[in-house]
This record gives C-alpha cells, structure tokens and sequence, in this order.
C-alpha cells in the first residue's frame, strides 16, 4: 500500500511508486532508490532487453532512470514534507541522492555513462557512507 506524503498526490498517480526511501539524518541526505532485480534475466536476449528497459525505454515507454529522475525532482521538490514524513527535521539542507540498486553487479554501467548511480546490493553496502 502506497503512503501518500503530505497533500501531494502527484507522485501516486503520476510518477509511480518508489521502491525505498531513506532519511540520513548524520549525513543529511534523502536517498530514493529503485530496485531492479535482474536474476531472471538468464539469455543474452532477455539481458539485452532489460538494460534496454533501463537505459532507453522501450516500446515507447520511458527508461527505468528517466522515470526515477522524475520521481527524485518530486522528492527534492517536495524535500520538506518528505523530511518531516521521515521523521526528520526539515530545516537547513538536505541532499537528495537517487539510486538505482540492482541485485548483481552490471557490466553496462560501465560502458554506459548513467545519470544515476546503478549499483549492486554489494556495492551499495560498501559504498553506502560515500554517496552523494
């Protein structure tokens, strides 16, 4: 069930979900992450049409990093009501980091330049104290 925050509803009905949300308070920083879980993708094929889903869209549909940079400005937009939701204190400023957590490390990452960080569940736990 999706918790709607503050008055906006413009992220429900328009944006989509976000998977997870964290409020770091030591550091400041809001993080919205999407999951992505690749195991199924097994041939080269499915692969190949899922980093297609991520990078570029398909069949007319926008990209999983266009639609999650569409719901990160939501989030930076409505950074004080997010803040407060999460229990945190709105004032003085917040970061907002967007994430794209995968469940394997990706080679395409590397050749392709991502405006968001996709990262494996490995590397998000070793990076985790460094992301901006």
């Amino acid at each position: 069930m999706a918790t709607i925050i503050g008055a906006n509803r413009e992220l429900q009905q328009h944006l989509g979900d976000i998977d997870v949300l964290v409020g770091d308070p030591k550091r400041r920083r809001v993080l919205v992450i999407e999951c992505k879980d690749l195991s199924l993708a097994r041939t080269p094929f499915e692969m190949a049409h899922e980093l297609a889903d991520l990078f570029d869209g398909v069949n007319g549909k926008k990209s999983i990093i266009e639609k999650h940079e569409a719901r990160t400005h939501w989030v930076k937009a409505n950074i004080r009501d997010v803040v407060t939701f999460l229990g945190g204190n709105p004032k003085g400023g917040w970061a907002v980091v967007p994430l794209i957590a995968v469940d394997e490390p990706l080679v395409a990452p590397h050749l392709r330049r991502s405006p968001i960080p996709v990262l494996s569940l490995e590397e998000l736990k070793r990076k985790w104290p460094q992301l901006r």
